[in-house]
């Protein structure tokens, strides 16, 4: 390891982590958009299928989706 700290970095190999890096970003963002869009879709079928739940589900129901936090 101290091998690899003594040796400079070169531009090109940090433009080149700076894309990976960036590319790895891009499609962690669409993972996080796919899963939210799946929250949603899955949201959207609890609350209409809500009346037939128990007073005591509901009320889990409801205090769950205000735990739910949009970014």
């Amino acid at each position: 390891m101290s091998d690899r700290k003594k040796r400079p970095m070169d531009p090109e190999s940090i433009l080149c982590t700076l894309e990976h890096i960036s590319q790895a970003i891009d499609a962690m963002t669409a993972v996080v958009g796919e899963l939210r869009d799946y929250l949603d879709d899955h949201f959207d079928v609890v609350q209409s299928s809500s009346v037939a739940l128990e007073p005591e589900e509901l009320e889990l129901a409801e205090m769950q989706s205000g735990i739910r936090t949009v970014h």
